[in-house]
């Protein structure tokens, strides 16, 4: 009984780790889905200027002139870069969703086992 009872808690303690890994993720996809939305904004207010505008960047203390056609591929870098991050984490979650349902199952036969026993010796 008492190495059931290990197990039990050593399968916890893994659905918790699998838990904050989760957390962890949902807050880096949230601040991911926070930057495609700005960045979506400018891209939208770049493809309103006309080629002939003139952008700045901000460099430190210092706004720098740009080209509207290099500060649009800047943006649309970005962007992709953002959206393959956001799949990448996607896909990363729901491993862990599979990973914490495999714990959950588990844990779930530890704990009929843990029963069983428990019944055998109320009988004995």
């Amino acid at each position: 009984m008492q190495a059931l009872s290990e197990k039990l808690e050593s399968c916890a303690n893994e659905m918790r780790k699998i838990q904050r890994e989760m957390q962890k993720l949902a807050s880096s996809k949230a601040t991911y889905i926070s930057q495609n939305n700005e960045n979506q904004m400018v891209k939208e207010e770049f493809d309103r200027l006309e080629e002939d505008a003139t952008v700045y960047k901000l460099v430190g203390p210092l706004l720098v002139k740009q080209e509207v056609v290099e500060a649009k591929g800047n943006v649309s870098k970005r962007l992709e870069f953002i959206t393959g991050e956001i799949a990448r984490l996607d896909n990363a979650s729901q491993e862990f969703e599979k990973k914490l349902g495999e714990k959950q199952e588990e844990m779930m036969r530890i704990q009929q086992e843990f029963q069983a026993l428990r019944a055998k010796a109320t009988k004995s």
